[in-house]
């Protein structure tokens, strides 16, 4: 497995779990929560780290687009 189909799947699994703590916290308006700074949560909470993972995994995966030189700017 390539590790940028790693890095894409782990991107995928960190925003799975960031919008089910989303889901959980917000219901019906997760959705759009998701897209303002409350949907990245309190410092020091649950929804923060969760986020912040997410953002992690989507520069990861990116830079091994990058690495490859076939990016695109997600």
């Amino acid at each position: 497995m390539s590790n940028d189909f790693r890095a894409y799947e782990a991107a995928l699994a960190a925003d799975r779990a960031w919008s089910d703590e989303l889901a959980r916290l917000f219901g019906k308006n997760a959705g759009d929560v998701r897209y303002t700074a409350k949907g990245e949560g309190p410092p020091g909470s649950e929804l923060r780290r969760l986020c912040d993972a997410k953002l992690s995994a989507d520069k990861a995966w990116q830079q091994t687009r990058l690495c490859r030189g076939n990016a695109k700017t997600i």
